[in-house]
């Protein structure tokens, strides 16, 4: 794997799923999977190269985190408008979240406000 196309990847892939989700975000929670599955894979081998804890590590899983988390709760706001969100919907959404999240550097403000978006997801789930 080449370590400037992964960067490349996961840059490009944050940008053009914003724009489609400034497009279309009932599609949010769509995009947000497509991300992480398309950008997963790249980013993990960016990090084997890259020292943990750089700023240039950072920004880059902050943008990449970020973009899946308002994916998805673009996505639940729309899909919960009027709705009762179904049990595997929910599901499904904890388990981007909690990908996300993996990414996300500890202590930043997005794993924060991912760590506060799961808890309320479990408990929603749970209840």
């Amino acid at each position: 794997m080449n370590f400037d196309k992964s960067i490349d990847k996961v840059v490009d892939g944050v940008a053009k799923t914003q724009q489609k989700r400034e497009k279309r975000p009932e599609k949010g929670i769509e995009y947000a999977e497509d991300l992480y599955k398309d950008t997963a894979k790249h980013f993990f081998f960016i990090c084997e190269e890259l020292p943990e804890g750089g700023e240039d590590l950072d920004n880059l899983a902050e943008g990449l985190a970020t973009e899946i988390l308002e994916c998805m709760l673009e996505g639940m706001r729309l899909l919960s408008d009027g709705q009762k969100t179904s049990r595997k919907m929910g599901e499904r959404v904890l388990e981007v979240m909690q990908n996300a999240r993996g990414i996300a550097p500890d202590g930043s403000d997005i794993a924060e406000r991912l760590d506060r978006t799961i808890d309320a997801l479990e408990q929603q789930l749970a209840g």
